[in-house]
């Protein structure tokens, strides 16, 4: 047996060192902002309540374009209960719609409230901080 024989690892892989070049950006780009984390999770709540509300357009609008589909391909007569539930899925298709530009313009008031809240300092030794 050779002395210069490939090192394993315990589990039988053989070892080898690599190395890479690592380039750090400016310290400028290496500025961190610190944000609440309360503030976080309540944007993570209203992302979750934007997802579900898609899902309810996706569901109305879709049952809409299946009422009308079926009309156009079949040789059904038009009823008046037909009408009144594409009325009614137009209806809450309409209000989805409206309830996701509710939560699209709480997301947008509270990201400004978390990047306008962090204002950012410089103190003499380059570091920044959070603005209290």
């Amino acid at each position: 047996m050779s002395s210069s024989a490939t090192p394993f690892t315990p589990t039988g892989i053989v070892a080898r060192e690599i190395s890479a070049t690592v380039i750090l950006p400016s310290s400028d780009e290496l500025s961190i902002r610190l944000a609440p984390i309360h503030l976080i999770q309540q944007l993570e709540e209203y992302r979750a309540d934007e997802a579900k509300v898609h899902l309810l357009v996706g569901l109305f609008g879709g049952a809409v374009l299946g009422i009308l589909g079926n009309w156009a391909t079949s040789d059904l007569h038009i009823t008046l209960e037909s009408v009144f539930l594409l009325l009614i899925m137009i209806l809450l298709t309409g209000i989805s719609v409206w309830w996701l530009k509710v939560i699209d313009r709480r997301i947008k008031k509270l990201q400004d409230r978390i990047f306008n809240k962090i204002a950012q300092r410089t103190d003499t030794s380059g570091m920044t901080y959070p603005h209290q």
